[in-house]
């Protein structure tokens, strides 16, 4: 078998993989250079290590990243699932199926924790969902899911990355469509008592 493959440039997987292990690229790689060069870091423990290490902060990096903007991560979540059920072999349409309507039922009860008192357990604790309320949600009775589906789709047609960028245009659009929803008089004390709560949540996870 000719060898002439090893001449070739590194792959984009190979160099991620090397940068696990903390190898700074420096220079061009070749496929062979890369494959010598994993081959003698899987067999270091201290390169493990290393490895192990980088990929754990890059899970921790991620997931806050996440977490702080849940409402982002859950559309592209769904979009996902959308296009694996498009995609779908026959035998597998009924599973992609069902884990399109759990990502969108995910999403929902997200916009819809926005609005209302929730579990608290630390568990079900989420930043986002948590600022939104107090400096949005509040001021409104919660809408219908349908009401709460209907603005999401329009505001997804309108804009890929506004639940990214702006998620308070969620309330501003609620408020022009369904203005019989703003309460007049709000909960400002319940407010600053959940404040209370959501920042010792905060402090303690």
């Amino acid at each position: 078998m000719s060898d002439d493959w090893r001449n070739h440039p590194a792959t984009e997987k190979q160099l991620a993989y090397l940068q696990s292990f903390g190898f700074s690229l420096d220079s061009l790689l070749t496929k062979g250079e890369a494959c010598d060069l994993i081959d003698k870091f899987s067999d270091e423990p201290e390169s493990q290590r290393k490895r192990d290490q980088n990929n754990r902060k890059k899970y921790e990096q991620d997931y806050g990243e996440r977490e702080h903007h849940l409402a982002y991560h859950l559309r592209l979540e769904l979009k996902e699932a959308k296009q694996n059920v498009e995609e779908a072999e026959p035998d597998e349409s009924e599973f992609e199926k069902e884990d399109f309507k759990y990502e969108q039922e995910a999403r929902l009860v997200f916009w819809k924790n926005t609005f209302r008192d929730v579990n608290l357990a630390v568990e079900d604790f989420n930043e986002q969902w948590s600022n939104l309320y107090l400096n949005w949600g509040y001021r409104f009775k919660t809408p219908t899911d349908k009401q709460i589906q209907d603005l999401l789709d329009a505001l997804d047609v309108n804009s890929s990355t506004w639940d990214r960028d702006m998620p308070e245009y969620f309330f501003q659009t609620l408020e022009f469509n369904f203005p019989d929803l703003l309460l007049t008089m709000p909960p400002t004390e319940e407010v600053a008592r959940k404040h209370a709560i959501f920042k010792n949540i905060l402090q303690n996870l």
